[in-house]
């Protein structure tokens, strides 16, 4: 009796890893895009700081529902942030056309500050 795998029985192994491959790659290559769009908890932080600071130093009246939109290149060019934008966890550069701006709200007296996918944003003061 010989030792060994017949023709069919690899075929059939081939086929199984193909349809895994084709499977695993979509998901892969989500994920992967999904981590270079993404900034991390910690470069928001950052970001935020970096407003809180520039709104502090330029004096932003705190009327409550007022709406103020910072670029974060003006950011970057009055040396809030560095240049280039580097997200310190993932290592990506921020892509500062798709996060354009920090959204600055005031709310009971308050700055809240959002950071994340504003690529749009409108004063209300």
């Amino acid at each position: 009796m010989k030792k060994g795998f017949t023709l069919v029985e690899l075929i059939c192994v081939v086929v199984i890893l193909t349809l895994l491959f084709i499977l695993a790659i979509p998901s892969i290559s989500n994920l992967i895009s999904n981590e270079e769009e993404n900034i991390s908890s910690n470069m928001e932080d950052i970001i935020k700081n970096a407003a809180a600071l520039y709104v502090s130093d330029y004096n932003y009246l705190k009327n409550d529902g007022s709406v103020y939109c910072i670029e974060i290149n003006e950011l970057i060019n009055n040396n809030y942030l560095s240049n280039p934008l580097k997200d310190p966890i993932t290592g990506n550069l921020v892509d500062t056309l798709k996060n354009k701006y920090v959204r600055v709200w005031v709310s009971n007296g308050n700055f809240e500050y959002l950071v994340k996918g504003v690529s749009k944003c409108e004063e209300i003061k």
